[in-house]
């Protein structure tokens, strides 16, 4: 019977078309697989019909129900009954081939009016409530799109569900009053998508759709005109985070590879927490989840903390997240301790740049990672007194990153925001060698990384994402760090209400002044002759973001990129975002906690925390100016900013010595992070010489 009915194409535009499919999408691998794929042809040119009718009946149920079992037991035959798994990449040579069938509900799903897509969802969302579970009808569409999606490249159909159609808030609704056996909190409880398949796929489909929207909402819309309000948000945040820790717990326990929602939740999340970063809304305490389970020791051997740190690392508190990278970084020194020899270069105060490039560069990896001794050369031409315990190195670093990161170097430019990335014209200022210039600084980069030396370079946001590799994905916020007047003009194309084709008269291109000239180059293959239409303007918008936050500084990101990952094992960093690894770089910019520093703080002879002297000391460092306050830390460490975790972390400690000589000024010694200083009875005379010895810049000729 089901074989005939091929024949008879007026069967598929009957009332009765569920008469004559099997009403249990078990018996569907009953059937032979060519009467399936027939038969889902078929029923998608039905699907067609029925979304260009007036009203949606039954038949819309019946057929999209079918397509769903039909597809997922197409899978099945070839050993994916997940949609997951459900790749056309892979696909078996048949008669009728699965890669048809997806092309075809690919071409049908986005060939739907806005209109029609939303009152096609709506049927199935009004049948969903707080006394019934997710409606069948809506599982088996979400799975169709699910399918399109994992396999779509150009991001069409997403693009269409995302912006076009207003699902977004009314899907979560209706997930957030399910029933409570059907509900969220009974997912993030069980932890077992494959219980509840139809909550997972919805849920699936809303974290998709919500991440790819936040790509191109600005700060403005999101806390002012968003889909949801700040609270709806904090609510949302909660229970996801919960569902995405279950989920991962879950799968760990049964070795298995991290599902589309686990990578959904991970997406929609850490986009949220990267907002977060930037623009608090949510305390960082109401992020974390389960970090009491865990243990830091043998973190290796630790699958569930590894996985974490992968996909969820913002469930762990950025303090722990920061130990567990040092831990790392000490375990790789220790593994390399055998090799590990002392260099040492010499650096002339003239030449720092061109002499730290030919000192570094003919050092392998494990030289780059064993210890450095730097001497330097004075302006006379005079080696610098002192012996290098590491202080002279910290000096090194700091002063190459000053000269080799300005501006005015050429080989990095600043936005508006005074934030650097890559110069895409560094070829014009430096020639050839550009490109090895950029991988000795990814070098630098990582070594300063690597030995916990903060270094005062302020790098915007997108380049940030190129170094934790997520250079592909575009977040069309952070156009505002380069280019905020482009930034505005592309979300007004976005919310524009006319048409977009007569009255902006773009095409998928953009003209850029090189040497004076006009240079037109297309933002895709044949975009010149392309127009952008109110269709195509979301693409357009990513295509526009994407050169100029990607593709214009490629070849000097993979350069630096290269050096730096040479020394930092790019795992290290998946556990923190681009807000987190500028601290990891530069420090803490806030304001330096003095009673901390005096609570680490050790004496020698002569004094201790109750000498006149010191009492003085402390009296008058707390009352200084923030900005003096850290004048004074990078004359004593070589570094404005204190340790990440505090100066419990700061080796070897603070140390205060008495020195003799009441009319000589106090000095330092930075490789110990040594004070010496007289013991002044007059407070006046104790801030005048503290403040002028700080400013002198005489450097480490003082000590």
């Amino acid at each position: 019977m089901y074989l005939r009915i091929f024949s008879i194409p007026n069967i598929f535009k009957s009332s009765s078309l569920s008469l004559y499919l099997p009403r249990c999408p078990s018996s569907w691998p009953t059937f032979p697989e060519e009467t399936r794929y027939h038969l889902t042809l078929n029923l998608l040119d039905r699907l067609s019909e029925l979304a260009r009718e007036e009203s949606l009946g039954d038949q819309l149920e019946t057929c999209v129900s079918a397509l769903g079992s039909l597809l997922m037991s197409l899978g099945s035959d070839r050993d994916e009954s997940d949609p997951d798994d459900m790749s056309i990449e892979d696909e078996k040579q048949n008669t009728f081939s699965f890669k048809q069938c997806f092309e075809k509900l690919t071409t049908t799903l986005s060939n739907l009016p806005n209109k029609k897509l939303h009152q096609m969802f709506d049927v199935f969302l009004k049948k969903t409530g707080s006394t019934t579970a997710i409606h069948p009808g809506l599982f088996h569409l979400a799975t169709l799109y699910k399918i399109v999606l994992l396999n779509e490249k150009n991001n069409v159909t997403l693009n269409q569900l995302t912006f076009s159609t207003g699902l977004i808030p009314i899907i979560w609704q209706k997930m957030e009053n399910l029933p409570k056996e059907d509900s969220l909190e009974s997912l993030a409880k069980i932890g077992d998508e494959k219980k509840q398949p139809d909550l997972a796929t919805v849920l699936w489909m809303f974290c998709t759709f919500y991440s790819h929207l936040l790509k191109l909402i600005d700060d403005q819309e999101f806390f002012e005109n968003g889909v949801f309000t700040i609270e709806q948000i904090m609510r949302m945040i909660l229970i996801l985070k919960k569902v995405g820790y279950r989920l991962c717990c879950n799968s760990i326990n049964q070795k298995t590879s991290s599902s589309s929602l686990e990578k959904a939740l991970q997406s929609l999340l850490a986009t949220l927490y990267d907002r977060n970063s930037r623009r608090p809304f949510m305390p960082s305490e109401m992020w974390q989840e389960g970090e009491h389970d865990l243990d830091l020791k043998d973190l290796e051997e630790n699958p569930l903390m590894m996985r974490l740190l992968t996909e969820f690392p913002f469930v762990i508190s950025f303090q722990t997240r920061v130990k567990i990278f040092r831990k790392f970084v000490k375990k790789d020194q220790h593994a390399n301790s055998r090799s590990r020899g002392r260099s040492l270069i010499t650096i002339r105060r003239n030449y720092v740049f061109e002499d730290s490039f030919d000192g570094l560069s003919r050092l392998s990896t494990n030289e780059l990672k064993s210890t450095i001794r730097v001497e330097f050369i004075n302006q006379q031409g005079l080696q610098e007194a002192g012996v290098d315990g590491g202080g002279v190195f910290k000096e090194f670093l700091t002063t190459l990153a000053k000269v080799a990161f300005d501006s005015q170097y050429g080989l990095f430019k600043q936005t508006d925001q005074r934030l650097l990335y890559p110069n895409p014209a560094s070829r014009v200022v430096h020639g050839e060698y550009h490109l090895n210039y950029f991988n000795f600084l990814g070098k630098v980069l990582g070594k300063a990384l690597y030995e916990s030396i903060h270094v005062d370079v302020p790098f915007a946001n997108f380049f940030l994402a190129k170094l934790l590799q997520k250079g592909n994905t575009v977040d069309v916020n952070n156009l505002v760090y380069l280019d905020p007047i482009l930034h505005k003009n592309l979300m007004k194309l976005k919310h524009y209400r006319g048409n977009v084709e007569e009255d902006f008269g773009l095409t998928f291109s953009i003209t850029e002044n090189e040497f004076g000239e006009g240079t037109q180059r297309e933002l895709i293959r044949g975009g010149k002759d392309l127009a952008v239409t109110n269709d195509n303007r979301i693409k357009y918008i990513y295509s526009a973001a994407y050169y100029f936050l990607h593709q214009q500084i490629s070849e000097q990101s993979e350069a630096f990129l290269t050096g730096f990952y040479e020394i930092i094992d790019r795992q290290w960093l998946h556990m923190f975002n681009q807000d987190e690894l500028q601290l990891l770089i530069a420090g803490d910019p806030g304001s330096i906690d003095i009673n901390d520093l005096r609570a680490n703080t050790v004496y020698g002879p002569g004094y201790d925390d109750n000498h006149l002297t010191i009492v003085l000391f402390w009296d008058v460092l707390s009352k200084l100016s923030a900005q003096d306050q850290r004048v004074f830390l990078k004359f004593v460490t070589s570094s404005s900013r204190p340790p990440l975790l505090g100066f419990a972390n700061l080796y070897p400690k603070f140390c205060i010595l008495q020195s003799v000589d009441l009319d000589h000024l106090p000095t330092s010694s930075t490789c110990m992070n040594l004070l010496k200083i007289a013991p002044y009875s007059d407070r006046k005379t104790l801030e005048d010489k503290l403040l002028y010895a700080i400013h002198s810049g005489a450097g480490f000729e003082l000590s």
